[in-house]
């Protein structure tokens, strides 16, 4: 949306982010007796919005938020449309300082690779986008999603019915083959030639998030 609107709306939301993060914290904190997931959604879908650029607005939310919290809502298979948001949420302050990187990769309970069979495209896509963002300025972090992941379930996303998954699945792959050369191996034999010469051919080459 425009940005001059995100700001004015920021403007008056910014001396009460504790409140909406107290939102995102009540489902780990009181589960079976939080707030309606309509609420936790909408709250969710209004950082991702107000998060979609690099700047202060998304340092500041960043800063007011449990990021523990919403990790674990995009972990809770309860609520997809939760799931959703959270997944976009994150993929937003995955993009662009390597210290707010640093913090949610350290931050995750588990490896993110179950979430990308999820029936939701979208939580697909924006993990897939997620594990993009957290595969650059990072060799430690690149090495280590690389050993999580399964190379056949991420070339499998390249097959996928819907383009906006395709997109950061390749991303993903490209990001992953920077500076290991065996890694790059590893991932040239996973990925068909045919599935890349499609690619260039219809003039969607695969590209990596650079930064």
């Amino acid at each position: 949306g425009n940005e001059e609107r995100k700001n004015i709306e920021f403007q008056c939301v910014a001396d009460h982010l504790h409140p909406l993060r107290d939102v995102l914290m009540e489902p780990i904190t009181r589960p079976g007796q939080y707030t309606h997931p309509g609420v936790v959604r909408e709250v969710l879908s209004f950082f991702k919005g107000l998060t979609s650029v690099e700047g202060p607005r998304k340092t500041q939310i960043f800063q007011a938020i449990d990021i523990c919290s919403v990790i674990g809502l995009l972990f809770d298979s309860s609520d997809v449309l939760v799931q959703e948001q959270a997944a976009g949420f994150l993929r937003n302050l995955t993009h662009g300082d390597n210290n707010r990187k640093q913090v949610i990769f350290q931050s995750l309970p588990g490896p993110l690779l179950p979430l990308l069979h999820s029936p939701s495209p979208r939580v697909v896509q924006s993990v897939a986008g997620l594990l993009q963002n957290l595969c650059t300025r990072s060799e430690a972090r690149r090495a280590e999603v690389f050993k999580q992941l399964s190379l056949t379930d991420v070339v499998q996303l390249l097959k996928h019915d819907d383009p906006h998954v395709i997109a950061p699945a390749a991303g993903l792959l490209m990001n992953l083959c920077r500076t290991d050369h065996r890694r790059k191996l590893a991932i040239l034999r996973a990925v068909p030639l045919n599935l890349l010469h499609g690619f260039y051919i219809e003039g969607h080459p695969p590209r990596a998030c650079r930064e």
